[in-house]
């Protein structure tokens, strides 16, 4: 995986290191990972859940 560069604001990175130090993410880029693939699987259940509704709208 490509190395990046992020800067991040101080509340973000508390999030993170609570993340890390919770035993959630084994270190701070692992909580980097997580928090985007909860933000990806978010993002697909709110779209998902968009076509349902739009199914149930139709029938």
């Amino acid at each position: 995986m490509p190395r990046i560069n992020l800067t991040v604001n101080d509340d973000n990175y508390q999030f993170l290191k609570q993340m890390k130090d919770s035993g959630r993410a084994a270190s701070l880029s692992h909580a980097v990972r997580l928090a985007i693939q909860e933000y990806r699987k978010s993002v697909a259940r709110k779209s998902r859940d968009g076509e349902n509704k739009r199914r149930f709208d139709e029938g």
